[in-house]
C-alpha cells in the first residue's frame, strides 16, 4: 500500500501555504491488504498537529466559525512540515495532548517560543468558557436573585462560586478561584515546570487586573 503524499512533486499546498516536504509517509488511506485484513485511515500524529495549525491560521471557513483565530499567524519556518516536525520531535507530545499557543504566548502566534504541548484538559481549563453577555468573564447576571453569579468550569463540571452585588467582585472571586485550581491541576497532570510557571504567572496577572477593577468600582 502506497501512503498518500510520498511523491513531493505531486503534493498540493496545505491550506494554500503549507508545504508537506516530508521524505516519509504522513497519511494513508483505508485499504485491505492481500490477506483480507482491513486497515483504517492513518495520519502521522505530528502531521495532524501541523495541519490543524495551518487550518486555524489560514482557512476562511474556520475563521467564519471561530472569529478569534482571524488574526492568528504561523511563522514562515512552520509552513514547511519538516520545519514544524523538527521542533515537535524535541517536545513531549502524544495523542492525548493539544498544541497550545496561549500559555507561553499571547495566543496570536504559532512558533517555537510561543507553543507547547499540554493535556487537552489543561488547555480547556486555561481557555475556559465565556458565558454570552456583556459582563466580565466568569460572571453573569441572575434575574432571580438580582445579583451576579460567578461560576468556573472545572474539567467538564461547573462550580458555583457564589452571588455578588457587582460583576467586579464576582469576576475577582472567579479569577482567584481559577488561580487556586490551576496550582492543583499542574501538579495532578505533572505539567512541565516552564509551562506550569507561565500558566500560574498568567493567571496571577488576571487576578491583579481583576483586583484593580474591583477597587476602582468601589470609588
Amino acid at each position: 500500500m502506497v501512503a498518500r503524499g510520498t511523491t513531493l512533486s505531486k503534493r498540493k499546498l496545505v491550506q494554500g501555504v503549507g508545504i508537506n516536504d516530508a521524505p516519509f509517509p504522513t497519511q494513508r488511506m483505508p485499504y485491505t491488504d492481500e490477506e483480507g485484513v482491513y486497515h483504517g485511515k492513518w495520519t502521522h500524529p505530528i502531521y495532524a498537529y501541523w495541519h490543524n495549525a495551518l487550518t486555524r491560521t489560514n482557512d476562511p471557513k474556520y475563521h467564519a466559525k471561530f472569529p478569534a483565530y482571524v488574526k492568528a499567524e504561523i511563522i514562515e519556518d512552520w509552513k514547511s512540515f519538516m520545519g514544524f516536525y523538527s521542533w515537535a520531535e524535541t517536545q513531549d507530545y502524544d495523542s492525548g495532548k493539544v498544541l497550545d499557543k496561549d500559555i507561553l504566548g499571547d495566543g496570536s502566534l504559532y512558533s517555537p517560543d510561543t507553543c507547547c504541548f499540554v493535556d487537552e484538559r489543561v488547555n480547556n481549563f486555561l481557555v475556559g468558557q465565556n458565558i454570552k453577555g456583556t459582563y466580565l468573564k466568569g460572571v453573569h447576571f441572575e434575574k432571580e436573585s438580582g445579583k451576579f453569579k460567578a461560576c468556573m468550569a472545572m474539567l467538564g463540571k461547573t462550580k458555583n462560586l457564589g452571588r455578588y452585588r457587582s460583576q467586579y467582585e464576582g469576576h475577582l472571586v472567579y479569577c482567584k478561584a481559577k488561580l487556586t485550581y490551576a496550582v492543583e491541576i499542574v501538579n495532578e497532570y505533572k505539567v512541565e515546570d516552564r509551562i506550569a510557571t507561565a500558566l500560574i504567572q498568567k493567571l496571577q496577572k488576571k487576578v491583579d487586573e481583576a483586583e484593580i477593577l474591583y477597587q476602582q468600582s468601589l470609588i
